[in-house]
């Protein structure tokens, strides 16, 4: 029995809650309905002089909660709606997306401003796109809005087309009629504005300046015409290089191009330099005229790069060119079909140092084994011991970098000798003038592989270093399979000076042979 009442009672409550519910949403749909009602009522009571009912402007009166209670004849017209349709809308329903705009303009003029104007799009019924422009003004009492609209499609789609027409004219005047890349014109333009953007923000401004190779001779040989397809293909291929959206690649003059790159430095310029000119060099366009390059088509290329700075950047621009024009003359003096970069110059520079002192390095070597002095000797293998007792360390090994391998030349400790450490790894430390010390060369990625094979927990090596040049030429090892704590400064300088005196044994028999064959 209790069951059946607690069922009984859950359901009377659903119905209860329902019904509440429902009785809610009536009530608010018809207090919609009655708004609207009154709203048409008043409408159709409303007697408002005839300009304002037939008019050329729609007219609209909203009340204070921005409602609409009047809607003129002239509506029909204008949107293509009844008039009474607009009863009871609010002014967002009205202008759509513009709902910010237009409650703007009421605040303005709700803030004691004559007036306001906003504009918005809609659509007729037929699906005709319009324009609307809407002035409004507020009653001084009642906080009433009379809205005026007008219909200003044809005016907009005459701005429009202005304006479209307007775009393409600026383009047309930037661009090389040719390659449809920007002139010369809009170049410098963009060149001003990168240079000023640039000082305010102190980043760095790179400019290519790209000539193909021969050219002259490429139309002499060919005709204009395909002169003037090729300067089409390298204007394209140039303009896919230049990725991002902020480079600007122009038509410099002639068969001279630009490529203006914000943001880079020397070495990212030096970069995209290159790849310009690979992706060139990739066409594989014939050009017999040119056969120091295989006979295609190939560009000489310049680079330079600018930091301008707020007092600058007015002059920085033509700095720049002049830089890069330099940098592309040098190219094409150094016989075309390459790059000048200040990033690529200088690394040039470091190989070709770095490949002056290996020949030399090597040439000092080759003297030294002619005369028999790169050998195992005795005296070599007192200091390996030395070496030992010195420092306390139970093996040295002492080795010289030969062209084709290292070849160990005295040791101590080592049972029936050491494996020579590999020769990649003896190249790593030329250029060092101080003892290389380490602790844990199991876990180091120059040795680890070495030390793993020998079983070795310590190491230090210090550079056989000849006299007069300071030429690498190998290193005294001292080792121990155990680890150890680091050399301190005096066991530094002693392995120095170990490594000193076998220089001066090998280098003193070279001596002696020579003045023994003089």
């Amino acid at each position: 029995m209790d069951f059946g009442i607690s069922l009984q009672s859950l359901f009377l409550s659903d119905v209860a809650a329902f019904m509440s519910g429902a009785l809610a949403t009536a009530a608010m749909f018809g207090a919609r309905y009655r708004r609207r009602a009154a709203a048409a009522a008043s409408h159709r009571n409303d007697a408002r002089p005839g300009w304002l009912e037939h008019g050329p402007d729609g007219i609209l009166v909203f009340d204070a909660a921005l409602s609409c209670t009047f809607a003129s004849a002239s509506m029909v017209r204008l949107l293509g709606e009844e008039a009474e349709t607009y009863i009871g809308q609010t002014l967002d329903d009205l202008v759509g997306e513009e709902q910010v705009a237009a409650g703007e303009a009421v605040a303005r003029v709700r803030a004691g401003r004559p007036g306001a104007e906003t504009l918005f799009r809609t659509t007729r019924p037929t699906g005709e796109p319009l324009w609307v422009e809407m002035r409004i003004r507020a009653a001084p009492t009642d906080g009433t809005i009379i809205a005026s609209l007008r219909d200003i499609s044809t005016r907009k789609t005459a701005e429009l087309a202005l304006r479209v027409a307007n775009l393409e004219l600026n383009r047309l005047a930037g661009s090389d009629g040719l390659t449809d890349l920007a002139n010369r014109r809009r170049f410098d333009q963009a060149l001003e504005g990168e240079c000023r953007r640039a000082s305010r923000n102190n980043t760095p401004v790179s400019l290519l300046l790209i000539d193909v190779d021969r050219f002259k001779a490429f139309n002499d040989h060919y005709g204009h015409q395909a002169g003037d397809t090729c300067l089409k293909l390298i204007a394209g291929t140039l303009q896919a290089t230049a990725a991002r959206t902020s480079d600007v690649v122009a038509r410099f003059g002639g068969e001279e191009f630009a490529l203006l790159l914000p943001g880079l430095d020397e070495r990212a310029a030096a970069t995209m330099a290159a790849e310009a000119h690979a992706a060139v060099l990739a066409l594989s366009r014939p050009h017999v005229r040119n056969p120091d390059a295989g006979g295609i088509v190939t560009v000489s290329v310049g680079c330079a790069t600018v930091q301008p700075t707020p007092d600058t950047f007015k002059d920085i621009g033509g700095t720049l060119i002049a830089a890069a024009d330099r940098a592309l003359y040098d190219a094409k003096r150094l016989g075309r079909n390459r790059v000048v970069a200040p990033a690529l110059q200088e690394e040039a520079e470091r190989e070709a140092e770095w490949s002056a002192a290996a020949d030399a390095r090597l040439g000092r070597l080759d003297a030294l084994r002619s005369l028999g002095a790169l050998r195992e000797t005795p005296s070599l293998n007192r200091i390996a011991r030395m070496a030992t007792m010195l420092l306390g360390l139970p093996g040295a090994f002492i080795t010289v970098l030969d062209h084709d391998g290292v070849v160990v030349v005295g040791h101590h400790g080592m049972g029936d000798g050491p494996n020579a450490p590999p020769q990649a790894l003896c190249e790593t430390l030329v250029g060092a003038r101080r003892p290389v010390v380490v602790r844990a060369p199991a876990t180091d990625a120059q040795f680890g592989s070495f030390a793993a094979e020998q079983g070795l927990g310590f190491l230090a090596v210090a550079p056989l270093l000849s006299d007069d040049d300071l030429q690498h030429l190998g290193g005294l090892w001292v080792v121990d399979r155990q680890s150890r704590d680091a050399f301190d400064e005096p066991k530094r300088m002693l392995l120095s000076r170990l490594a000193a005196l076998a220089m001066e044994d090998i280098e003193g028999r070279h001596r002696a042979s020579v003045a023994q064959a003089a």
